[in-house]
């Protein structure tokens, strides 16, 4: 047998009690997972890692019924983009933000946000030398602007770019003629 999105759904509602949830790299997570009345009052940290089926409209909707969030995890969710960013601001308890190996959102959006949400912090990933390896930092708006400007993240497009090839390639739909 095997798990779909009414099963991931009907999971979501029996755990209204829970205080943390990690859902990392389930690829059947998307706001239909979270019906909408649903209100998981009691959760305070959430992790949707690597689910690289959600859109930024889901993110919205599972933020929202989340209303005590304070931890959230959106690692390697890069087919999200700036616009999803700030739609972490209407969390209204936010405090940490992990967008660890996320290349798709802006510095302006990211400041955007920390300015919006000064209790924020951002854990973040920037990726400055040729050889693509990351170094993630710890931002907040009393530090962003040194980071970025120590950091540049001057090839975050070439990462961008391998996830990009990566999702097509995984998709049988782009190999048909």
């Amino acid at each position: 047998s095997s798990i779909s999105e009414h099963s991931i759904s009907n999971l979501i509602k029996s755990s209204s009690h829970l205080q943390s949830l990690t859902l990392d790299k389930c690829l059947l997570l998307s706001s239909n997972c979270f019906a909408d009345s649903l209100t998981l009052g009691k959760l305070t940290e959430l992790d949707i890692s690597e689910c690289v089926n959600l859109l930024d409209e889901d993110l919205l909707h599972i933020i929202l019924c989340c209303p005590q969030l304070t931890v959230l995890k959106i690692n390697n969710l890069n087919q999200l983009d700036s616009k999803s960013l700030m739609m972490v601001a209407s969390a209204p308890r936010i405090e940490e933000l992990y967008i660890l190996h996320c290349v798709n959102f802006s510095d302006e959006s990211i400041i955007e946000l920390l300015n919006a949400v000064p209790r924020l912090f951002i854990h973040l990933t920037r990726y400055s030398t040729i050889d693509l390896a990351g170094r993630d930092f710890q931002v907040h708006c009393t530090n962003v602007q040194q980071v970025f400007d120590a950091n540049p993240n001057s090839f975050s497009h070439k990462i961008l770019d391998r996830f990009r090839r990566s999702i097509s390639n995984a998709n049988p739909m782009n190999n048909v003629f």
